[in-house]
C-alpha cells in the first residue's frame, strides 16, 4: 500500500491545519497568497485532487496526489513566517510490541547521505529551528519540522527525508537494541535488566504496563 505524505511544495510560508480550521466556511482568498502551480505539479508527477481557501487561520490549501504511488501532499501557504514540513506514514501496529515507536526513534540515528551517529541530536543543537520533533499515534508516524530561515528549513527537510527512506538503522540490528530494548548484566552475581530508549520512555511515563510481555519474546526462554 502507499504511504501518506503531508507536506509543502512551495517555496512560500507554511502552516499546518488546525481540526477547527478545516471546519470554518471557506471566505474569499488574499490575491497575495500563492500557491503550487499546476504546471510544477504535473511535472513532479502530481495532479490536484482539491482545493480551498480556509478562513479561519487565512490559508489556501491544495491537496495533490502522486500519479504512480498514490501519495498525498497537501500545500498550505499562508502569511505565517514559520516554513513548516511534515512527512506522516501510515504505521497501525500489529501488535502492543511498540514497534512503531521503536523506528520512530531508529530511522533519526542517521542515513545514507546523513551517517551521523544522531543527526536530530546535532539540528536541535545547530540549527535554527522553531520546531522539531517526532510523534508517534496509534495508526501513523509524523515528523515535522520548522524554521523562519529558508535555508535551515530546506536543510531540516533533506535531513529528514533522507533520514525516513534511507536509514542506517536498516544495516545496524544494534540501533535497535539501543532505541528498542536490550539485556544489559554489569555483574555476574546481578539480575539482567531490560535496557533502551523505548523502556526508559514507558517508565517515564509512569505506566510501567506499557511494557507488554510480548516485547520481550526471549525473557520466557
Amino acid at each position: 500500500h502507499s504511504s501518506s505524505l503531508r507536506f509543502g511544495l512551495n517555496n512560500k510560508h507554511f502552516s499546518s491545519l488546525s481540526p477547527r480550521a478545516v471546519a470554518s466556511p471557506p471566505t474569499q482568498p488574499s490575491s497575495d497568497i500563492a500557491g503550487v502551480g499546476d504546471e510544477v505539479a504535473e511535472k513532479l508527477g502530481f495532479e490536484k485532487v482539491s482545493e480551498e481557501f480556509i478562513g479561519e487561520c487565512k490559508s489556501k490549501a491544495v491537496l495533490f496526489k502522486h500519479k504512480k504511488t498514490g501519495a498525498e501532499v497537501m500545500s498550505v501557504s499562508n502569511d505565517d513566517e514559520n516554513k513548516v514540513f511534515g512527512i506522516v506514514f501510515r504505521t497501525p501496529p500489529k501488535d502492543s510490541t511498540g514497534i512503531p515507536h521503536i523506528l520512530e526513534h531508529s530511522v533519526l540515528c542517521g542515513s545514507r547521505k546523513y551517517p551521523l551517529k544522531e543527526p536530530f541530536v546535532e539540528l536541535l543543537k545547530g540549527s535554527l529551528h522553531t520546531f522539531l520533533n517526532a510523534f508517534t499515534y496509534p495508526d501513523r508516524t509524523c515528523y515535522p519540522v520548522a524554521s523562519t530561515n529558508s535555508k535551515d528549513f530546506y536543510n531540516l527537510v533533506d535531513v529528514y527525508l533522507d533520514a525516513v527512506f534511507f536509514p542506517k538503522c536498516i544495516e545496524d540490528f544494534q540501533t535497535f537494541q539501543q532505541e528498542g530494548w536490550h539485556y544489559e548484566l554489569n555483574d555476574p552475581s546481578e539480575d539482567i535488566t531490560y535496557k533502551g530508549v523505548w523502556v526508559w520512555v514507558c517508565l517515564a511515563s509512569g505506566n510501567p504496563y506499557l511494557i507488554d510481555k510480548h516485547s520481550f519474546p526471549l525473557s520466557n526462554a
